[in-house]
């Protein structure tokens, strides 16, 4: 479920926020929640058992052009200069990721990275890259978060300006 906001009525209403003024002293205010579909589990992710969100400066989005055998793959949205866009996922225990992902970028600085428990575990994979395959071990216990961010910087872009993941599997070690 994603949360909505905060609304005058169960159903409707008017959104509020933190700096409306309201004209009581009490008011009655409801959370709305609406279902989330992933609209990436089922173009990256073959065994479907991720669940991956997209955040920062612009939005993570479904390639139907670019993909290697699957319907389609994630692509890092379009953002300017200092800025970055994320591909987030959970997984638990320990295990073993694999994925598949490319890059059309200003070679060594214009990126993309894999961060691991917010630790950055591949720092530069950039420039005019065709897909390569990546299998990265999580060995300790508990939710990892998984995020593939592509991040520019100041100046110069070359190429499409972006990266793109495919063909994710999360692994779990038995027991965990």
């Amino acid at each position: 479920m994603m949360f909505q906001g905060w609304y005058t009525a169960a159903d409707g209403g008017i959104k509020v926020s933190a700096s409306d003024r309201c004209k009581t002293t009490v008011t009655k205010l409801y959370a709305q929640w609406a279902v989330y579909v992933d609209p990436f589990v089922e173009a990256i992710c073959p065994a479907g058992n991720l669940t991956f969100h997209t955040s920062g400066d612009t939005e993570w989005f479904v390639d139907h052009d670019d993909f290697v055998t699957g319907p389609a793959s994630a692509r890092s949205g379009v953002i300017g200069d200092n800025e970055n866009t994320s591909l987030t996922t959970a997984a638990l225990g320990r295990g073993t990721l694999s994925f598949k992902w490319k890059t059309s970028s200003e070679s060594g600085y214009d990126k993309l990275q894999l961060y691991v428990d917010g630790a950055c575990v591949i720092e530069d994979f950039s420039g005019d890259r065709d897909w390569e395959t990546v299998t990265h071990r999580i060995e300790s216990v508990g939710t990892h978060s998984i995020e593939w961010r592509y991040s520019k910087d100041g100046s110069v872009s070359e190429g499409q300006d972006c990266g793109w993941v495919d063909e994710v599997v999360w692994t779990p070690e038995g027991g965990d």
